[in-house]
């Protein structure tokens, strides 16, 4: 859908809360933010597949007209 590859870095999982850290080591200690925020190393590249694009944006489309039309119905669902 998106026609670009999708990159995954390695640890990808814990990145909020490693971002978190990070943060506050620079913040607490005042270290370098190039130094402590490094890249981590990619993990896995996951490329487009051309030809399931059609059928993607055929059924974007027809998820674009069926959502407005059950809104109502979607109302009615219980919580």
């Amino acid at each position: 859908m998106l026609q670009r590859p999708l990159i995954r870095h390695s640890g990808a999982e814990l990145g909020a809360a490693f971002g978190a850290a990070r943060l506050g080591l620079i913040a607490a200690e005042g270290g370098d933010p190039a130094s402590i925020c490094s890249c981590p190393p990619i993990a896995e590249v996951l490329e487009p597949q051309s030809e399931l694009f059609e059928n993607y944006q055929d059924l974007l489309i027809r998820y674009r007209r069926l959502y407005p039309a059950l809104q109502e119905e979607f109302q009615r669902i219980p919580r």
